[in-house]
């Protein structure tokens, strides 16, 4: 625009125009590597929240990628006291694009299951296994004190711009 560089990125839900400080080399930005992955940059700038608007003062190309593909990738159970429970066991079980995100496939959404259980490790199997909740569309998971009573509650992020939501539910009857 004019004589000056403008990148735009997304922060805390928001498109955040920067614009670029002399020194900082504009054409050595890419948006797709050779490879046709997205390249991660270590950038230093600063943003006014109001008016979404900076400036963007260096950046480093870090030499990773941003994959896509972690669709088939297996993750293990995690566990923390929660939701009224001494032990709850969760895992990401399933991994899928957002179907609008944008541009698509570019967002990763998840299915996280809650359980309680104990593990047998002769059969190798779960013993009295009862599911706790199953959460869908989601960006992430995490366990946390976030009222200061004492107990976990599970903070769960979705796709959507607004704030994390809350779930304090104990188990489900059978």
């Amino acid at each position: 625009m004019g004589n000056s560089d403008y990148i735009y990125i997304e922060k805390q839900g928001h498109l955040i125009r920067l614009k670029c400080a002399s020194g900082v080399d504009f054409d050595t930005l890419t948006t797709v590597n050779e490879w046709g992955d997205i390249p991660s940059y270590e950038m230093d700038y600063q943003w006014n929240r109001l008016t979404r608007r900076g400036t963007l003062r260096s950046f480093e190309d870090r030499g990773t990628a941003v994959l896509g593909g972690m669709v088939s990738v297996t993750f293990e159970p995690e566990s923390a006291p929660m939701l009224g429970c001494d032990q709850v066991f969760y895992e990401n079980e399933s991994r899928y694009p957002d179907p609008y995100s944008e541009p698509r496939g570019r967002v990763y959404l998840s299915t996280y299951r809650f359980w309680t259980g104990t593990w047998n490790s002769e059969t190798f199997e779960w013993d009295d296994r009862q599911q706790v909740l199953k959460v869908e569309d989601c960006l992430s998971v995490t366990p946390a004190d976030v009222d200061g009573d004492g107990e976990n509650e599970l903070m769960v992020r979705n796709r959507w711009p607004e704030k994390p939501y809350r779930v304090t539910t104990g188990p489900m009857e059978r």
